[in-house]
């Protein structure tokens, strides 16, 4: 499960860069979907 057997913490910092993608994702997602509804409305 752990790709690197050298780091036991590795999860940890693996879900924190997961949060700030989706994080960032969602943002642009949100963005994205104010301008297509402002532009088709």
């Amino acid at each position: 499960m752990a790709d690197d057997p050298g780091r036991p913490d590795g999860l940890p910092e693996r879900i924190g860069t997961v949060l700030g993608a989706l994080v960032v994702i969602g943002t642009f997602a949100l963005l994205a979907w104010t301008v297509l509804r402002g532009v088709l409305y």
